[in-house]
């Protein structure tokens, strides 16, 4: 929740090539984060 982290943003996906962009972030964040 926003309690901890900021309050949740949305923005239109426009292009493929940005898709792509966000599904490497998705993927390696928790990576980058430790978690993983």
């Amino acid at each position: 929740g926003h309690l901890f982290q900021g309050r949740f943003k949305n923005m239109l996906v426009q292009d493929d090539a940005y898709l792509l962009q966000l599904s490497y972030y998705i993927h390696r964040n928790p990576l980058r984060a430790g978690m993983v």
